[in-house]
């Protein structure tokens, strides 16, 4: 803030990601043409070893697994294709913390599915369809997407040498940025 003098900056580890990179990159040049939708499906059972209930505590966590990962994959998705419109979302919370999420929205007039899981395994992938082609992207992989032009063989595009190669590479992108 510039009235104040302090920094304000909003951590999202995922946009150093090479994957996610190179999909902005693919959106922005058209390479797929018109963009026609996209599916998100990220999650997994809860295994993070917490120790207490608080993270299960709407007054304690605000939220569950769509104020957790949802933050995430939400950025990612207004960073590639501008703000959201028409949000119609469904969980299972029944007044407690839903561990399963599913939102139908567009993103910049582009319209798109968001599932989300702490309770059953995902698949784990984000899928965008264009009037050209498709591209997925295998969440764990964050150095490379697929892209399928119709009719050609998929081709697998690869971050370049010296791009960060682990979480831990991304994560400190990050904070170098905001240093």
């Amino acid at each position: 803030e510039a009235n104040s003098g302090r920094l304000l900056a909003i951590g999202m580890v995922r946009r150093h990601m090479p994957a996610a990179r190179m999909i902005r990159t693919v959106l922005t040049r058209e390479v797929l043409g018109a963009i026609a939708g996209f599916e998100v499906f990220e999650g997994g059972p809860f295994r993070w070893p917490v120790q207490g209930g608080g993270y299960f505590d709407a007054r304690a966590s605000g939220g569950g697994v769509l104020n957790d990962i949802g933050a995430h994959v939400l950025d990612l998705l207004t960073w590639w294709f501008g703000p959201s419109a028409n949000v119609v979302a469904a969980d299972d919370a029944m007044g407690g913390i839903e561990a399963n999420s599913r939102l139908t929205l567009e993103l910049g007039g582009v319209p798109g599915v968001v599932r989300l899981s702490r309770d059953w395994e995902r698949p784990n992938h984000v899928t965008i369809r264009g009037a050209k082609g498709s591209l997925r992207w295998n969440l764990e992989d964050i150095d490379r997407v697929t892209v399928t032009l119709d009719g050609d063989d998929p081709l697998e595009l690869r971050a370049p040498a010296g791009a960060p190669a682990t979480f831990l590479d991304c994560f400190r992108a990050q904070l170098d940025g905001v240093l």
